[in-house]
Protein backbone atom coordinates (compact mmCIF):
# COMPACT_ATOMS: atom_id res chain seq x y z
CA UNK A 1 0.00 0.00 0.00
CA UNK A 2 1.15 3.16 -1.14
CA UNK A 3 1.26 5.41 2.05
CA UNK A 4 3.51 7.97 2.09
CA UNK A 5 3.62 11.20 -0.01
CA UNK A 6 6.39 13.45 -0.91
CA UNK A 7 6.75 16.39 1.29
CA UNK A 8 9.88 18.23 0.38
CA UNK A 9 13.84 17.97 -0.28
CA UNK A 10 16.59 19.09 1.50
CA UNK A 11 16.88 22.25 -0.35
CA UNK A 12 13.36 23.77 -0.06
CA UNK A 13 14.42 24.09 3.45
CA UNK A 14 16.95 26.34 3.78
CA UNK A 15 16.50 29.67 6.60
CA UNK A 16 13.81 27.16 8.46
CA UNK A 17 15.54 25.92 11.12
CA UNK A 18 13.49 23.81 13.25
CA UNK A 19 13.02 22.01 9.74
CA UNK A 20 17.42 21.57 9.00
CA UNK A 21 16.82 20.59 12.67
CA UNK A 22 14.36 17.78 11.68
CA UNK A 23 16.64 16.85 8.57
CA UNK A 24 19.88 16.44 10.49
CA UNK A 25 17.86 13.99 12.83
CA UNK A 26 16.64 11.74 9.77
CA UNK A 27 19.70 11.67 8.31
CA UNK A 28 21.57 10.78 11.81
CA UNK A 29 18.54 8.15 12.77
CA UNK A 30 18.03 6.19 9.24
CA UNK A 31 18.32 2.88 8.05
CA UNK A 32 19.51 1.82 4.75
CA UNK A 33 16.56 -0.03 2.55
CA UNK A 34 15.89 -0.69 -1.29
CA UNK A 35 14.10 0.32 -4.66
CA UNK A 36 11.48 -1.82 -4.03
CA UNK A 37 10.67 -0.66 -0.33
CA UNK A 38 10.92 2.60 -1.47
CA UNK A 39 8.65 2.40 -4.53
CA UNK A 40 6.20 -0.52 -2.69
CA UNK A 41 5.56 2.66 -0.36
CA UNK A 42 5.76 5.84 -1.74
CA UNK A 43 3.36 7.62 -4.14
CA UNK A 44 4.27 9.19 -7.43
CA UNK A 45 8.14 7.62 -7.32
CA UNK A 46 8.33 6.74 -10.76
CA UNK A 47 6.73 9.63 -12.01
CA UNK A 48 9.19 11.65 -9.72
CA UNK A 49 12.10 9.66 -10.86
CA UNK A 50 11.02 10.56 -14.82
CA UNK A 51 10.94 13.86 -14.16
CA UNK A 52 14.21 13.76 -13.14
CA UNK A 53 15.39 12.39 -16.13
CA UNK A 54 15.32 8.41 -15.61
CA UNK A 55 13.40 6.08 -17.81
CA UNK A 56 10.04 4.53 -17.00
CA UNK A 57 11.94 0.99 -17.97
CA UNK A 58 15.66 -0.38 -18.26
CA UNK A 59 15.12 -1.37 -21.65
CA UNK A 60 14.65 2.29 -22.43
CA UNK A 61 17.64 3.80 -20.38
CA UNK A 62 19.07 3.99 -16.69
CA UNK A 63 16.14 3.34 -14.27
CA UNK A 64 16.08 4.88 -10.66
CA UNK A 65 16.16 1.08 -9.39
CA UNK A 66 19.39 0.70 -11.33
CA UNK A 67 21.37 3.83 -10.31
CA UNK A 68 23.86 2.59 -7.94
CA UNK A 69 24.65 6.18 -7.36
CA UNK A 70 21.29 6.55 -5.69
CA UNK A 71 20.36 5.75 -1.91
CA UNK A 72 17.08 4.48 -0.45
CA UNK A 73 16.75 4.98 3.29
CA UNK A 74 14.06 5.23 5.84
CA UNK A 75 13.99 7.27 8.70
CA UNK A 76 11.52 9.83 10.95
CA UNK A 77 10.76 13.03 9.79
CA UNK A 78 8.91 15.66 11.98
CA UNK A 79 8.55 12.51 14.60
CA UNK A 80 6.44 11.00 11.15
CA UNK A 81 8.11 7.82 9.23
CA UNK A 82 9.33 8.61 5.90
CA UNK A 83 11.61 6.94 3.14
CA UNK A 84 13.94 9.45 1.46
CA UNK A 85 15.93 8.97 -2.00
CA UNK A 86 18.94 10.27 -1.84
CA UNK A 87 19.92 11.54 -5.63
CA UNK A 88 22.90 14.04 -6.35
CA UNK A 89 23.38 14.81 -3.09
CA UNK A 90 20.01 15.99 -1.98
CA UNK A 91 17.49 14.13 -0.20
CA UNK A 92 14.15 13.63 -1.50
CA UNK A 93 11.86 12.79 1.31
CA UNK A 94 7.99 10.87 1.18
CA UNK A 95 6.20 10.91 4.61
CA UNK A 96 3.61 8.25 5.99
CA UNK A 97 0.32 10.51 6.83
CA UNK A 98 -2.79 8.84 8.58
CA UNK A 99 -4.86 7.08 6.00
CA UNK A 100 -8.10 9.26 4.92
CA UNK A 101 -11.56 7.67 5.56
CA UNK A 102 -14.10 7.61 2.81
Amino acid sequence: MKDYEYVCCCTDLFGNEEKVAALNKMLEDNQQTNYRAVQRHCRGLLEWSQKIGYAARKSDGLTLRHDRMVGFYRSKWLGRPCYYVLWSAIEFIWVKFPRKES
